[in-house]
């Protein structure tokens, strides 16, 4: 049952992603909500079903958008271990714990994507994209996660799921 809510979760996430981004914009900066459902969701479970689950969710962002297939993937991959990582040590299942740590997480992510992309174009200005865009988009991510801790924990208890639970 764990695993059909997640695959529920991260699908939607991205439907809406494709389907409503164009309209969801704060300041021309586009919410990335696949990588906001799937921080929310790391901090709040511990499976490692989730790491190659976020993977596969970025290789589908990747072929639904414009951007190069693989850097989301791989971006979200290597920051949903980071994420685990924290989850385990620091996280305290609060609101403000999620705002701070879906906010650094979301710097770090596009930190990542932005590297990925320079090593595969050298001409990429990287800084400039990183303080306009990264940055400020990390905030508000930071800002909207509530809502979606608040979404993801009505649809855990409706299934009558609890992310104490052992995962076989």
């Amino acid at each position: 049952m764990t695993h059909l809510h997640w695959w529920i979760s991260g699908i939607f996430g991205l439907w809406v992603q494709i389907a409503l981004s164009h309209y969801m914009r704060i300041i021309d900066l586009k919410i990335n909500i696949v990588l906001i459902v799937l921080l929310v969701m790391t901090l709040r479970w511990k499976s490692p079903f989730l790491l190659f689950y976020g993977l596969a969710l970025g290789l589908m962002s990747d072929a639904s958008s414009h951007s190069l297939i693989g850097i989301n993937g791989l971006s979200f991959f290597l920051t949903l271990i980071l994420t685990r990582w924290f989850g385990e040590w620091f996280y305290d299942k609060n609101v403000i714990s999620t705002v701070f740590f879906v906010g650094i997480l979301s710097v770090i992510e596009g930190g990542i994507a932005l590297i990925l992309l320079k090593l595969l174009t050298p001409d990429f200005p990287w800084n400039l994209l990183f303080f306009q865009k990264v940055v400020p988009l990390s905030v508000i991510h930071g800002l909207v996660s509530p809502f979606f801790l608040w979404a993801l924990t009505r649809f855990e208890r409706f299934l009558h799921l609890k992310p104490e639970e052992k995962l076989p």
